[in-house]
């Protein structure tokens, strides 16, 4: 999916997941060695992710960390109805 929304907006996977986290109020601080990547973190900001793709990110962020019991981040919005699904194994 990342992959997917990298090519569709012409960047590159870790553009994509860092613009993610910028348009959540996270900071971020990229760090490399190399100056085509030090170039290529700098472009963050001329561009933006709908929020069709900020969900798609999000949802993918609660399935790599919810468990049956318990979903996570929790200020991840339940974009895959992990909720139903908690509830569901907990009964």
């Amino acid at each position: 999916h990342v992959r997917a929304l990298a090519e569709r907006h012409r960047r590159t996977p870790s553009q994509v997941l860092h613009r993610w986290l910028l348009q959540l109020g996270a900071v971020v601080i990229p760090r490399s060695r190399r100056r085509e990547r030090i170039v290529e973190n700098s472009r963050l900001f001329d561009f933006v992710l709908p929020d069709s793709d900020m969900r798609l990110l999000n949802g993918l962020a609660s399935l790599v960390k919810s468990t049956p019991t318990r979903r996570s981040p929790s200020w991840c919005e339940d974009v895959y109805g992990l909720g139903a699904w908690s509830a569901a194994a907990a009964a």
